[in-house]
């Protein structure tokens, strides 16, 4: 069995990242589709902005010096990334007869699935840090960062899709784009705060420290403590359920053959599950939990659930 380096995997995943989001954004604009291309753009400056400024206000993780291109300690690709991801999930989620403003719960899900399987991988190659220990939460991933994926995915889903049916005119359309990582943002931390005082509310009753709320370097801290661990590992079931139901309501819906699935996005998706599944078996199968083969394998069938339409003859919903 072949092992590589850490720092190839490092190096591979940021030339196969910055790869994929330009053959993305490049198609966009070769079908002259001005505005998915600048959609991208705006996608890659949520991400950036969002890595930056959590690492900034939290200090609860850090990302490898190995990394070639990096933005306040931020890996350029990581935002590309980002936008990669949503774009990608939001392409797979257009082809379902589902009103518009649950669409994004499709898109957080499936989002969700890859970060299941490809977060606790991650971090035993180096790519980036936790500060919490590798057995902790989700194989060393705090359940914050799960969370994170899904409101990041959902928020910036949601308001593009908004901007979209607005069918507002192309300059204007362009300018809600422009703005939208910070709303993007500002949503995030208002879902990162209520995710946070529901899981530390237990725990601050409890022992009736009331004045924690007002200490917001000392919540950084609770939110690692046993008891509040344990509440954010509940609050992030109940969401994955409530997730998952939708869509298994989307999935019983059969997509028209007319409808077509985007190749080349789900091609970016399913190689990311294939490239962290590469790792887990060769530089890292001697490393790793034995629940991490399985659960890379289960999300990467998952995946290819959501990914592969059952298809009718019938027209499509409007």
């Amino acid at each position: 069995m072949i092992s590589l380096s850490a720092v190839f995997w490092i190096h591979a995943f940021e030339m196969l990242g910055i790869f994929a989001f330009f053959i993305l954004l490049g198609r966009s604009l070769w079908r002259k589709q001005w505005l998915n291309g600048l959609e991208l753009v705006s996608a890659s400056v949520f991400g950036l902005l969002l890595e930056i400024s959590n690492m900034a206000i939290g200090h609860t993780y850090a990302y490898s010096t190995d990394f070639f291109f990096m933005i306040a300690g931020a890996p350029v690709v990581i935002g590309l990334g980002w936008a990669t991801i949503i774009y990608s999930v939001m392409q797979w989620s257009d082809v379902f007869a589902f009103p518009w403003y649950k669409k994004p719960l499709l898109d957080a899900f499936s989002a969700l699935i890859l970060d299941l399987a490809i977060d606790a991988v991650a971090i035993r190659i180096g790519l980036w840090s936790w500060t919490i220990p590798l057995s902790e939460e989700w194989f060393g991933v705090p359940y914050e960062n799960l969370i994170g994926w899904i409101l990041v995915v959902f928020l910036f889903s949601f308001f593009v899709r908004w901007i979209r049916q607005k069918k507002l005119k192309p300059f204007l359309h362009a300018l809600l784009l422009a703005v939208l990582p910070i709303l993007s943002y500002m949503g995030l931390l208002v879902g990162f705060t209520l995710y946070t005082t529901l899981s530390s509310l237990p725990y601050i009753f409890a022992t009736q420290q009331f004045s924690l709320f007002l200490q917001p370097n000392t919540m950084f801290e609770v939110m690692t403590f046993p008891e509040v661990q344990t509440w954010k590992g509940i609050w992030l079931f109940l969401v994955t359920i409530g997730l998952a139901t939708q869509v298994i309501i989307a999935k019983k819906q059969k997509i028209p053959l007319k409808a077509k699935q985007d190749i080349l996005t789900f091609g970016v998706l399913t190689g990311l599950h294939l490239f962290f599944l590469a790792v887990l078996f060769t530089t890292l199968r001697t490393q790793s939990p034995q629940a991490l083969f399985l659960i890379g394998l289960s999300s990467f069938a998952v995946h290819l659930w959501l990914h592969i339409p059952r298809r009718t003859n019938q027209t499509p919903l409007p």
